[in-house]
This record gives structure tokens, sequence and C-alpha cells, in this order.
């Protein structure tokens, strides 16, 4: 029979959950600033079904959100420089 002490149990439960925000945190970063430059970003969305942030340079027309892939209808209606 395995016997689990509860200090080891309670180490355990608080380290679980610190790599799991860790790999939550790493990934949300790497997907919003992963493959943008700060120069090319002219709109920062924000998409209204999972408040995924969205960085877009103005170039496509109809974007989509990459999380939920739905489409956002700002960037429809976003004024143009």
């Amino acid at each position: 029979m395995i016997r689990v002490d509860l200090a080891v149990a309670v180490a355990f439960c608080l380290s679980a959950g610190a790599v799991f925000v860790w790999f939550m945190w790493r990934r949300g970063v790497v997907e919003n600033i992963g493959n943008h430059d700060c120069d090319s970003v002219e709109y920062v969305l924000q998409c209204p079904y999972c408040s995924h942030i969205i960085l877009d340079d103005g170039k496509m027309k109809i974007v989509r959100c990459p999380l939920c892939r739905s489409y956002l209808e700002e960037a429809l209606h976003a004024p143009k420089k």
C-alpha cells in the first residue's frame, strides 16, 4: 500500500499548480508577441468571446482569433491610416 504524508501531498499540489501556471503564462507570451515586430503593430484587438489579445498589423481585412477561431468584427470596421 502507498502511504503519503500530508506535507508531501501539499508540496506536490503546490508544485503542480506552479508548473501549470508557468506553462500557461509561457504559452500566452509566445502566442501574443512571438511573431510580431513592435513597429509593425497597428491595432491591438481583444476577442470578445475568449478575451485573447491580438496584435494586428492592419494588412488583413478580416482577423480571426487564433485561440477560439472566431472572426472579429472590430477589424472589419477599423479605420485605416
